[in-house]
Parts: structure tokens; C-alpha cells; sequence
């Protein structure tokens, strides 16, 4: 009787210390998941994300799971590079001018499937004018980078969504999340890209970036920003972000003079977006 008592016992301790063992992992992972998660916060609160042209994700879960499923493909040339994304585009285009807005939901906005981490954007989906593109070299390397946008009839102006670069085989996203609602681009004098972006009336910047010689990312030049007034929400404060990151503040004046330096170029060449100018894309770029 006593050795069963004592078997027991044994059991019954070693019960006891697996559940305390258990606990107290579970209080770690679960102190170190708070940790990761406010660590990554403070990481996301930089200053960098000051305009909505650093294509940060603003939507939900569903946009990354679609950005997973996106194919590499290898590509010998820029030409063949863009002509993936091109047809992407074009096929989309030709579906909503049949059908109309024909996806039901956010999930369904296919990748491109030669980008990396890439959808096609959803303000293209607007349907202002006919598809069309640009091509243009920003950084000098006599490698054009390629504007996706939607234009007049005429081709002589429109609205820039999506702008890409190619290097080392591979087709890469420059800028996203433009549109009407997310961020007017303009191309303006030696090849700078100004970015308008607003949330309210009180709160809208104005953003110069450039694309270095070979480079594979944009860098900010510099910025003009209005951010509402903590004590009056119907002003604002505004401020200027130079090229080295000094903040200065300004006034409402100056950044309208600040951002009046930046003006679209002109005579820039809307391509149509036909599937017979994607195939002869390289006749249509001019150095």
C-alpha cells in the first residue's frame, strides 16, 4: 500500500510541474509576442511615412495573401518585363470595358505576376479615359521606367497609377497607391516626380522624389506638408522636409511657392494601351 501511495505521489508531482512548465511557456511566448508587435510599431511610426507614396498597405489582410501568390519570372530584357505587367493591365482594362466593375470584392484584383509583392492597383479600376502608358528614363541609364495610366481621349494628358524600373532581370515597383484618391504624380522638369496626396483639409503634403542613376527605389528630395493644428483643428501647421531631413517650419505661403517650383513637363507621350503597341514596345521607346 505505502509503495502505491507513494507511486502516487510521483505521478501526481509530475502532473503538477508539466502544467506549471506549460503556464509559464505560454506567459513567455505570449510576453514576446507583445514585444515583437510593439517593437514593429515604433518602426512603422518613422517619419518616412509621412505621404502615401511610399506604398505603404493601408488594406486588409487579403491584399498581402494575393501579393504571396505572385509567380518570379526571369526576364532577358526590360522589354520583356513590361510586357508582362503591360498585358496585365490591358486584360483587366478590356474586362471592365465589357463588364464593368466586375470584381465583387478587394480579393479578387489579380497580381502582376512578374512583380514581386504587386497588385494591380485598385484606382485603376475608376475608369477615367483609356488605358495607356509611358516610357521614360528618370535615371539616365538609357533603361526607360514605365508608367502605367489611364489618359484623355486624345492621348495628351492623363493620370499616372503605377510606375515600375527594370534591372538584373527583374521588373520592380517604384511608386504605388496613386490615383485621383491616393496621390496625384506629375513628371516635372529633370525628371522629378511631385507627389499630392491630402486626408482632410488640414492635413496634405506635397513630395519630390528622384530615381538615382541605376538605382532600384525612389529618394525623397523633399517636402511640403500641412498637418492640422493640435489646438485648432480648422488650421493647419506646415512645414518643409529638406533633402538632408531637416525639418523647418514654414508658412502656408511658402509652401504653396515651394511646391509652385514643380511643374508638369510638357509634350509627354501618352501610349495607347492596344496589345499591338505592348508587342512592338520596343519601336515606341525613343531615347
Amino acid at each position: 500500500m505505502r509503495k502505491r501511495i507513494v507511486v502516487l505521489n510521483c505521478v501526481l508531482c509530475a502532473v503538477l510541474l508539466s502544467a506549471c512548465s506549460f503556464e509559464e511557456k505560454n506567459s513567455q511566448q505570449s510576453s514576446d509576442s507583445s514585444s515583437e508587435y510593439y517593437a514593429y510599431s515604433e518602426d512603422d511610426s518613422s517619419d518616412d511615412q509621412l505621404t502615401s507614396s511610399e506604398n505603404v498597405p493601408t488594406t486588409d489582410k487579403s491584399e498581402n495573401d494575393i501579393k504571396e501568390d505572385n509567380v518570379r519570372v526571369t526576364e532577358t530584357s526590360w522589354e520583356e518585363g513590361y510586357t508582362i505587367v503591360l498585358n496585365a493591365y490591358r486584360e483587366e482594362a478590356e474586362k471592365i470595358s465589357k463588364e464593368g466593375l466586375y470584381w465583387e470584392s478587394f480579393d479578387e484584383i489579380p497580381a502582376i505576376p512578374n512583380v514581386e509583392d504587386t497588385i494591380i492597383e485598385r484606382e485603376f479600376y475608376n475608369q477615367f479615359g483609356p488605358f495607356a502608358f509611358m516610357l521614360k528614363d528618370l535615371d539616365g541609364n538609357e533603361i526607360p521606367e514605365l508608367f502605367i495610366c489611364r489618359a484623355t481621349e486624345e492621348y495628351d494628358s492623363g493620370v499616372i497609377y503605377h510606375i515600375f524600373t527594370w534591372q538584373d532581370g527583374k521588373t520592380i515597383e517604384l511608386l504605388g497607391n496613386l490615383g485621383y484618391r491616393s496621390g496625384i504624380c506629375t513628371i516635372c522638369q529633370d525628371n522629378m516626380l511631385r507627389v499630392d496626396a491630402s486626408g482632410t483639409g488640414t492635413d496634405y503634403g506635397t513630395t519630390i522624389f528622384y530615381l538615382p542613376e541605376n538605382g532600384t527605389s525612389l529618394k525623397r528630395f523633399e517636402e511640403f506638408y500641412a498637418i492640422q493644428n493640435e489646438k485648432d483643428s480648422t488650421k493647419s501647421d506646415f512645414f518643409w522636409i529638406t533633402s538632408e531631413g531637416k525639418k523647418i517650419p514654414i508658412t502656408k505661403e511658402e509652401r504653396e511657392e515651394y511646391a509652385q517650383n514643380y511643374v508638369e513637363q510638357a509634350d509627354l507621350r501618352y501610349i495607347e494601351g492596344t496589345q499591338d503597341n505592348i508587342v512592338h514596345i520596343s519601336d515606341l521607346w525613343d531615347e
